[in-house]
């Protein structure tokens, strides 16, 4: 049986192939790697042999983000020999977009090419031995109050109705990157992180805190 696809669905997946159309319009570029910088670390892609950059703003139909300090634009180029996508800024669920709308940069980068995705964000931490710019590595998480992309009728054309989630963190990567930090001899890195989603904005919330480390 075929179950018909909603015309939200629809929409989205046209949306999608609107923005790819005009980013290939702009550029010829197959990335191999996404890096999608979060807060803090948006003067890293500066610093890559740029090929090429592309604002949010031209891209028709793509998100934009409201969050200060987000350069909001594409940088294409080279990371030593590897070519790379990188996001300089993001749109949010809680700026009020759709959800579809936030992974919409994701399933983008992915039709471009890039087949790994690397994320960074500044987020809080519960270990009361963490500190202030401390550095750690995700591992896998946990969302709540926040609703998945996959919900509704499945777009075959981005993938399996249930993609498997048994490795949604590469364990290889994993490994390169606890070898690259060994070079860097700093003791600010934590190599195992457990990330807690939830739909509540603002920082320092203790109470919040106190939860966790029940």
């Amino acid at each position: 049986m075929t179950i018909p696809k909603r015309k939200e669905e629809v929409i989205m997946y046209k949306k999608l192939m609107t923005c790819l159309e005009s980013v290939r319009k702009k550029i010829d570029f197959k990335p191999e790697v996404a890096l999608i910088l979060g807060s803090g670390l948006g003067d890293f892609a500066d610093g890559i042999q740029i090929e090429q950059t592309i604002d949010y703003t031209d891209i028709e139909g793509f998100p934009v983000s409201t969050v200060k300090g987000h350069k909001g634009r594409f940088v294409f180029g080279y990371v030593e020999k590897t070519p790379v996508v990188i996001m300089q800024g993001r749109v949010h669920y809680y700026e009020g977009y759709a959800m579809s709308d936030v992974v919409l940069p994701t399933r983008l980068m992915g039709m471009l090419g890039a087949k790994k995705i690397l994320l960074t964000n500044a987020a809080g931490g519960a270990n009361p031995s963490y500190k202030p710019g401390d550095f750690m590595m995700i591992t896998d998480h946990i969302t709540t109050g926040v609703p998945s992309p996959l919900i509704g009728p499945n777009m075959d054309e981005l993938g399996t109705r249930f993609p498997d989630m048994s490795e949604v963190y590469s364990k290889n990567l994993q490994k390169i990157i606890r070898k690259s930090v060994r070079h860097f001899a700093t003791s600010s890195f934590h190599s195992s992180f457990f990330f807690f989603h939830i739909l509540i904005r603002g920082n320092g919330r203790k109470n919040l805190q106190d939860m966790f480390l029940v």
